[in-house]
């Protein structure tokens, strides 16, 4: 008869092999997250050296597809930072001055599934105390909540779609620049190998990154009855600036802003309210609801000399349909934003307009992009998310500067009119 010692290792071994089912303890981690939050304060360059070469299907792909950019360093490394992180791969980065760790491992791809279809009866009050426990860290400034899909890590960007998750702010103050972040990827599948998805923790400190730039927080702002996150996913813009390159020799400006939409938990009806159980009906407010607020935002582009462009003009000047247009655009886009194409819903809608000089005689372009993605169904909590995208070319590409004062006094102007929908009964 083995020893009781040796059948509780081999199931210690084979629980961290396709874990299934959600973890709700990763972010509960108090000690251990302050740790590390000091240690990539203190030292975001690589912490945790030696670093090692990639030993999975998943990390090679990682490698490959990240490159090797001037300012940015990918360091897989050779031992778990924490002990909540044990059965993980991880690797730690700093990019632009922030510093990084993210680690992984395999999740059973239909529990995804099954976490989504069954969130409200099995995982909402289980989600809620999660987020309660995480928020009493005293090295967060409390504010915990479900994250928006803009939050996956840019480096899993390259490999894997945002499925779900939770963040948990750090630091002190209403607005803070770090968070962990704790959820769940699915796979591209072209990636070789048996995973099909993975949990993940990653942790973001300081510096200029997606979720500290121009960004009222990691779990967002209260708007109304609603919670709004806005990112300026950095990594998105440097990969369209990239494109567009590529594809047209143009140097361009590109800027975005992805609006996460979601109501708090405590505020949703009780699960047993017949309104709430009725998941296309809510399915389809939540959708009506996203429509307006994106529309409030068409509304005040117009107001402000925002021309629309049909589609029989675009066909005219580019071959293609406004959706053809965007189906090119996310196919030459990271996986998750490619993506991400399945959640849109509607139609996209391009703007121009001719109120910037380096518009003036044809020299250059301002064009102006709006998209809308789905709620998450069968998760209450979440009314889905907007994004506007700012795209300079020509002169407006080279005139750096002006272009840049013109799309923060538009962004300006955008978030305030989304606000206000929101406010608004």
């Amino acid at each position: 008869m083995w020893p009781l010692r040796w059948v509780g290792a081999v199931f210690l071994v084979l629980a961290t092999f396709a874990n299934a089912a959600v973890s709700f303890d990763k972010l509960s981690q108090c000690d251990a997250i302050t740790s590390l939050y000091s240690t990539l304060r203190l030292h975001a360059s690589v912490p945790w050296p030696p670093c090692r070469p990639p030993h999975s299907e998943i990390e090679r792909a990682l490698q490959m597809r990240a490159g090797s950019p001037t300012d940015a360093t990918l360091c897989f490394t050779r031992r778990s930072p924490s002990t909540f992180l044990n059965g993980f791969d991880c690797m730690s980065s700093e990019y632009k001055g922030a510093g990084s760790l993210v680690c992984f491992r395999d999740f059973r791809f239909d529990d995804v599934a099954e976490y989504k279809e069954h969130y409200n009866d099995r995982y909402a009050e289980k989600v809620a105390k999660y987020l309660d426990s995480a928020a009493k860290c005293p090295v967060s400034n409390g504010d915990s909540t479900i994250a928006p899909r803009t939050l996956l890590p840019p480096q899993l960007g390259l490999i894997a779609r945002y499925a779900f998750g939770y963040v948990l702010s750090l630091g002190s103050g209403v607005k803070t620049d770090s968070y962990i972040l704790h959820g769940v990827a699915t796979l591209d599948p072209s990636i070789s190998g048996d995973s099909k998805a993975i949990e993940f923790v990653s942790i973001l400190v300081g510096g200029v990154t997606p979720a500290a730039r121009k960004q009222t927080d990691a779990t967002g702002e209260s708007v109304g009855e609603y919670r709004l996150s806005i990112d300026d996913s950095s990594d998105y813009t440097e990969q369209m600036v990239r494109f567009i390159k590529r594809q047209s020799g143009l140097t361009s400006f590109v800027d975005a802003r992805f609006f996460d939409i979601r109501k708090p938990l405590s505020e949703l009806p009780d699960q047993d309210d017949t309104r709430f159980d009725d998941d296309s009906r809510n399915d389809a407010s939540r959708k009506k609801l996203l429509f307006k607020w994106r529309n409030a935002i068409i509304e005040w582009l117009q107001d402000k000399d925002f021309d629309r462009v049909s589609d029989r003009k675009m066909k005219e000047a580019t071959g293609n349909t406004i959706q053809q247009a965007q189906r090119n655009v996310l196919e030459h886009s990271p996986y998750a934003f490619r993506e991400n194409q399945s959640a849109l819903i509607g139609r996209p809608y391009i703007f121009t307009t001719s109120v910037p000089s380096c518009t003036e005689n044809d020299d250059g372009a301002i064009i102006a992009m709006i998209m809308t993605m789905a709620p998450e169904k069968h998760v209450g909590d979440n009314f889905g998310s907007i994004a506007f995208v700012l795209i300079g070319v020509g002169e407006c590409g080279h005139r750096y500067s002006s272009t840049r004062r013109f799309a923060d006094r538009t962004e300006t102007g955008v978030i305030t009119s989304l606000k206000n929908s929101m406010e608004a009964k």
